[in-house]
């Protein structure tokens, strides 16, 4: 059985996740799905919007997929799921899924990580085969369930390591982002309106509830920023297995995009693909099917891509010397200038 290639993005949240896997989304052979970790709360139990703007339940791409990997919506214990994904993937488990590869219930003998893992590569499998690709992109981040997924024998993950300059990370963490705005009554599905902008953007009803990308704290940022992006940077130094392992920086990114992912994906062993549909800084995004996700998911069309500096400007001193102080190693590391 043909295995799936899943292209996992991994460090820290507010690092421009989504929107590489916007843009890898428009690769002949690539589809992006959000962040797929978080399937099944924010998809399966609180039905939230597709990337096409469609709720989740209604999105005929994941109707298709999970028919074809389980079967049907109410074939599927999404309970059961959660609960394994939780006793499985959790982001406190990494030092012992990148040390042991273990997780505490296997130690316990306990038959969960197989019928987890099977749901993920049957999951996988069926997302490839719908989108007629034989390329996933999986932005879920967390190093934890990117070892989750290395175990899988019907899978060839390719890790893509993305980092950006922790005080933008910290800057952006402390400002709220809503993320959609949904309706009170659940049973009454109704699709995103648009309006027009440069950058489009959601427009709700406004008996809608929204939530909203949490704030964080200097600290508590730094302190992130350094746990993700240390675990990834280890990956390819794993004694367990050899996963391909690439880095790239946000800024390389926006500034020249062609050349960063053509670069990216060849030191992962995918080849340069056709990347035309960048010119310059421009790109021209798709609709896709991301799960969960910065909103930056639910824009189409043509994007100018620019570096989001605001920080330099309006971050707080005390906290950018906090931020700087508590991530230098790493902002060596990865050849940026404090």
């Amino acid at each position: 059985m043909e295995g799936s290639r899943v292209v996992f993005i991994a460090g820290d949240g507010r690092s421009g996740g989504t929107l590489l896997g916007q843009i890898l989304n428009g690769l002949s052979d690539s589809v992006y799905v959000g962040e797929l970790r978080n399937i099944w709360h924010e998809a399966f139990e609180q039905n939230e919007p597709c990337g096409c703007g469609e709720r989740f339940r209604h999105c005929e791409f994941w109707r298709a997929v999970v028919e074809k990997a389980f079967g049907s919506f109410e074939q599927l214990d999404v309970s059961a799921m959660l609960s394994m994904h939780k006793s499985l993937a959790r982001e406190r488990y990494t030092p012992m899924l990148m040390l042991l590869n273990r997780v505490p219930a296997e130690l316990l003998g306990s038959e969960l990580p197989r019928v987890y893992e099977d749901a993920l590569s049957r999951l996988y499998r069926a997302i490839r085969e719908v989108a007629g690709k034989s390329v996933v992109v999986d932005s879920s981040r967390e190093v934890s369930q990117a070892l989750i997924l290395a175990r899988i024998p019907g899978i060839d993950l390719r890790v893509l390591h993305l980092v950006r300059d922790s005080r933008a990370v910290a800057f952006s963490n402390s400002r709220g982002k809503p993320i959609f705005r949904s309706d009170n009554d659940a049973s009454q599905h109704r699709k995103p309106e648009w309006i027009s902008s440069a950058s489009r953007k959601l427009a709700f009803d406004e008996d809608g509830a929204t939530r909203i990308l949490l704030r964080q704290g200097a600290v508590a940022s730094a302190l992130q920023w350094t746990w993700r992006n240390a675990w990834a940077s280890g990956i390819p130094h794993s004694r367990h297995r050899r996963i391909p392992y690439t880095r790239l920086r946000y800024e390389d990114l926006v500034r020249d995009p062609r050349e960063a992912i053509g670069g990216a994906l060849d030191r992962l062993g995918l080849g340069r693909p056709d990347l035309s549909m960048i010119q310059g800084t421009h790109v021209q995004l798709g609709v896709n099917h991301a799960v969960s996700g910065n909103p930056v998911k639910f824009s189409s069309g043509g994007v100018d891509l620019r570096i989001d500096d605001e920080w330099r400007e309006k971050m707080k001193g005390s906290d950018r010397k906090v931020v700087s102080v508590i991530t230098s190693p790493l902002m060596h590391q990865y050849g940026y200038v404090i």
